[in-house]
């Protein structure tokens, strides 16, 4: 991380890579004065401490583990009244909080209008694409015009120029997945409200191109998507999207067989808790994600789905052969990219073997 800029953290893939776990160890290991984030309720951020105390943030940057950081929630955010207390309270992090009077609330009225058009491709149905609409349509209510929230109003535009301005390093946490990008992703409809790339995160925290520091793009070796949605009665009622040529969608009990796991590897989606579906790696996404948003930093999370014996490791050379051939591979994948005139390559930096904080290889 490069001190005194602007870093950003975000997903490569469709969500769920870990960011929280990657968010929590960088701003513990590092000297980050200030966390902005653009949050809203349909995405859950996880990080587990040492002593396996978990946390989840939809709404404060999970930058929080770090006592001696500020937060800010920026404009590009949209917050649920009750989870964003709740988050307060249980963080305690009503002193070092600030959030920008153009921060879009939402309400049930957005959540109503999602439940009737949304459920066909599996959306969360938290209300945050209705209340960005209305934000388009100048109609939405923001957090100026929420009495609960009035303590917290500030600009976070000039806090977080005021911190780069005297040196300080900034962490700009970003959610959700690359390819489910409104514009970019790899389908639409099958596609979440914004954008989710380097530049539409400092847009939305209004941070200019001047002040970028490292990018880290979040990588897991078995990517997901949410999982379909279905009725009461069991049938199938939206789909939450296509994969790539080089994808093959499998099922946990696979995953668990390949790894050597003696345990349930099942997972649920953070906010809907709906079973995740699972697809192999695709070389071709990871390179679609590089060259649209140029990430300086790759951190590779679940290595143990490759081989459950790395469960967590922190050395390299303590890794199975298995997974060090895999690294391999994926280095060549982000070989060389020309950017303009710029011959590129991002490095990988981070390894995530297991759910807790110091499950972790730094490179």
């Amino acid at each position: 991380m490069i001190k005194g800029k602007a870093n950003i953290v975000l997903d490569g893939q469709w969500g769920s890579t870990g960011k929280g776990k990657l968010i929590g160890y960088l701003a513990l290991a590092h000297d980050v004065s200030l966390a902005t984030c653009d949050f809203m309720s349909n995405a859950g951020h996880t990080f587990v401490d040492d002593d396996g105390k978990k946390y989840v943030s939809c709404q404060v940057p999970t930058s929080f583990v770090n006592t001696d950081c500020e937060l800010a929630i920026n404009a590009g955010g949209a917050v649920t009244i009750d989870r964003l207390l709740k988050e307060i309270e249980e963080f305690d992090v009503a002193d070092r909080l600030t959030i920008h009077p153009h921060c879009a609330v939402i309400t049930e009225e957005d959540r109503d209008h999602e439940a009737k058009v949304l459920a066909r491709i599996s959306s969360t149905l938290k209300g945050c694409g209705g209340s960005l609409s209305r934000k388009v349509m100048r109609v939405a209510k923001l957090a100026k015009d929420e009495p609960k929230l009035k303590q917290w109003i500030g600009d976070t535009t000039a806090l977080t120029q005021k911190h780069l301005s005297i040196g300080g390093t900034v962490l700009v946490e970003g959610a959700q997945g690359f390819d489910l990008s409104l514009n970019h992703g790899h389908e639409y409809p099958f596609v979440t409200s914004r954008d989710v790339t380097t530049m539409s995160i400092l847009n939305n925290a209004c941070i200019p191109p001047l002040w970028l520091g490292d990018v880290y793009g979040c990588l897991r070796t078995y990517p997901i998507r949410v999982g379909n949605m279905f009725d009461g009665e069991g049938n199938q009622i939206g789909h939450s999207g296509p994969w790539y040529d080089d994808h093959e969608e499998i099922d946990w009990d696979k995953l668990k067989a390949t790894s050597g796991s003696d345990i349930d590897l099942t997972e649920r989606t953070t906010v809907t808790n709906k079973v995740r579906r699972l697809f192999t790696f695709s070389h071709y996404q990871v390179r679609k994600f590089i060259r649209a948003c140029a990430p300086t930093k790759l951190f590779v999370n679940f290595v143990n789905h490759l081989c459950a014996a790395d469960v967590g490791k922190t050395e390299l050379d303590d890794l199975s052969v298995e997974t060090r051939i895999w690294l391999n591979e994926l280095q060549e994948t982000v070989g060389d990219e020309w950017i303009s005139d710029v011959k590129y390559k991002p490095e990988i930096s981070h390894l995530g073997t297991g759910a807790k904080n110091g499950d972790m290889v730094v490179l």
